[in-house]
């Protein structure tokens, strides 16, 4: 290193640690991807420490934790079965305390006794999406949604929870669908809610599948009731039960009418797979088009996540793409996953056999790439009989940036040794830690970064 670049190393280094303090920089210039472990050890760190429209990525283990989401971020496990949040029975797991919020990923446990839940989303909240989780050995119910409207509930397995699988509570506007719901005192419960669509859920072994309690014009097509002691348990409610014709209603294990007819009025000549007398409920309610075969949802593979090991990477270094895949269908074959730099394709995993949800590692070396602004695009090819291919890509950008480049203005200058600065010696998970900072991506803000700025500090590059 000449005596230039050890001047300047010095100089600007101390002149940064001493003065950092003084610097406003901003932590999230943009959207990012947080970390847990790796950037904070617990899930509610990284939350607090997050700002809207984050990412918050979990790696697979177990956290004793009791999780307020207060800001609109979205919350990933690496794999549903292993990325554990267990309350130790000790009071509601996820606390859901703003809107936008989207959860997915997780095994949710123990949260204990009434009124405790697994998922609880506050009164006043809205637009929240919780998908692809396991709900189990909870108190009051897996997900409780508390006058809460506009949510999307889906392919959740809800399942050994001491009261309520779902629970609806004063809340309209919400879809649920495709979740497996077993094995509870009662599947979903709905209290004064209304204009609710349930469809392609599994409602099974549950001592009362659904219980409507003051609840109107919720429609529920295409689920399937199977063995619970009490199917339906309707009481001041009057509800939807079939989407009308050809689309059907319900799957009914206890049914025992037969399929010789078709048509609207089932008068016509030939089977059609639903059966020719309703499924009475009561005198309010009954689903006129009964399937005669469980339903089963068509392939659908998602891409639901992507986090980036940095969202400024210097050009000739090495970025990493943590990718979440799930099996959101009954889809048992292989997969191909391909992402992008923009056009230019940066890897292909071919043959993944994904029964849930997976978590895939890019790695994108950057050399030879012109500095820039970049979308990173990952795309899922879609499986035969796919027909709703809108989630099978996703996109996140991030910035190809003059080496020693931290807050991604194309200038490698004192703003930047100051973010190095203040994150000197720590590791992924320190209080202090700055993903952008550590510019060789080796989870350690050590002497090599603060080289790499020293080196090209006062590079610039405007566009």
């Amino acid at each position: 290193m000449s005596k230039i670049v050890h001047s300047v190393f010095f100089s600007v280094f101390l002149f940064s640690t001493m003065l950092g303090t003084l610097f406003v920089i901003p932590v999230h210039p943009r959207p990012t991807t947080i970390i847990v472990p790796d950037d904070y050890e617990k899930i509610q760190w990284a939350i607090g420490n997050a700002s809207d429209g984050d990412t918050v990525f979990v790696r697979a283990g177990t956290y004793f934790e009791h999780v307020v989401v207060d800001k609109s971020v979205l919350l990933v496990g690496e794999n549903r079965s292993n990325t554990v949040v267990d309350g130790s029975y000790a009071g509601t797991v996820v606390k859901i305390a703003a809107s936008d919020v989207g959860i997915t990923g997780f095994t949710i446990q123990k949260s204990g006794l009434y009124p405790n839940n697994g998922i609880y989303v506050s009164r006043g909240s809205a637009g929240n999406n919780i998908s692809y989780n396991i709900l189990m050995n909870n108190g009051e119910a897996g997900i409780h949604l508390d006058y809460s409207n506009n949510n999307i509930v889906s392919c959740n397995i809800v399942s050994s929870n001491v009261d309520f699988g779902i629970f609806l509570r004063g809340s309209g506007n919400n879809t649920v669908f495709g979740n497996n719901v077993s094995d509870n005192w009662c599947g979903i419960r709905l209290e004064y809610s209304g204009n609710n669509t349930f469809f392609g859920n599994s409602i099974s072994e549950n001592v009362r599948g659904i219980n409507p309690i003051y609840s109107f014009g919720n429609v529920f097509f295409r689920n399937d009731f199977i063995e619970n002691t009490q199917q339906i348990y309707s009481y001041m409610s009057t509800n939807i039960w079939d989407d009308d014709y050809p689309s059907g209603g319900n799957y009914w294990s206890d049914y025992t009418g037969v399929d010789e007819s078709s048509g609207p009025n089932q008068n016509e000549d030939g089977s059609d797979g639903i059966g020719d007398t309703p499924y009475v409920i009561d005198t309010h309610n009954q689903d006129n088009y009964p399937l005669m075969a469980p339903w089963t949802p068509p392939p659908d593979i998602a891409v639901t996540n992507i986090g980036l090991s940095r969202t400024v990477v210097s050009q000739g270094y090495s970025l990493h793409i943590n990718v979440t895949i799930q099996n959101q269908g009954d889809y048992r074959g292989t997969i191909n996953v391909t992402a992008y730099a923009n056009t230019t394709m940066i890897n292909t995993f071919t043959n993944l056999n994904v029964t849930s949800a997976s978590t895939i590692t890019f790695k994108w070396n950057t050399t030879g790439f012109d500095k820039g602004n970049y979308l990173i695009i990952v795309h899922a090819w879609p499986v035969p009989g796919e027909t709703d291919t809108t989630d099978n890509t996703r996109v996140q950008d991030v910035i190809v940036s003059t080496p020693g480049d931290v807050n991604g203005d194309f200038t490698d200058d004192i703003f930047d040794v100051v973010i190095v600065a203040n994150a000197f010696g720590s590791t992924s998970g320190d209080e202090n830690w700055r993903a952008n900072a550590d510019l060789n991506d080796d989870s350690f803000v050590d002497i090599y970064d603060v080289v790499i700025v020293a080196n090209n500090f006062g590079k610039t590059d405007h566009f």
